[in-house]
């Protein structure tokens, strides 16, 4: 589950435009 879970994050953040800010509202 938390492989899947970083690879969601990976996705995820490069259909985002700013995958930086969502990363870091991820994190906090």
């Amino acid at each position: 589950l938390e492989i899947w879970y970083n690879q969601g994050l990976v996705i995820v953040s490069g259909l985002l435009p700013n995958p930086d800010v969502a990363l870091d509202s991820i994190s906090v």
